[in-house]
């Protein structure tokens, strides 16, 4: 399915909740590294305070990832979801309590609140762990170095 598609059946989840929801998510920040347990923070940014009671937010029914037209990178070990205070802002936390090997994962996070229900996907990418890249650099030039002799 091409992107705008994805994205106008995106918009129609969301609009299509029981009320309008003016809650904004931020940009993902993605904290671990492939061959990790999962680690991301989504910065939540409400239009009012009245926006972050009984905020709470968890992965998307399969149903609405078929809806979406997610077929590849659905996360294939157990999330969790939690809402918290990182440094006086609210956060929505996700974590695996197991490694993630797959460098691609598509998160369909369905956001609920107070003001309504709302849907956001987040691609995530996750890079190797620096010293294994490192590693795989220096091995790299080192095989150069044998090559050329």
């Amino acid at each position: 399915m091409n992107r705008s598609l994805k994205l106008s059946v995106l918009a129609a989840l969301a609009l299509g909740s029981s009320q309008a929801l003016a809650l904004n998510l931020g940009q993902i920040q993605v904290k671990s590294a492939l061959g990790q347990p999962l680690r991301v923070e989504i910065p939540v940014n409400p239009a009012s305070p009245a926006e972050l009671q009984n905020l709470s937010a968890r992965l998307a029914s399969s149903d609405a990832f078929t809806r979406a037209g997610i077929t590849d990178g659905r996360p294939s070990v157990p999330l969790q979801f939690k809402v918290a205070d990182e440094h006086g802002h609210k956060v929505i936390l996700v974590t695996s309590s197991v490694p993630v090997n797959n460098p691609y994962i598509d998160l369909l996070i369905e956001v609920s609140s107070a003001a309504g229900t709302s849907v956001h996907e987040y691609p995530v990418l996750l890079d190797p762990p620096a010293g294994k890249l490192a590693a795989a650099t220096s091995g790299n030039r080192h095989a150069g170095h044998h090559a050329a002799a």
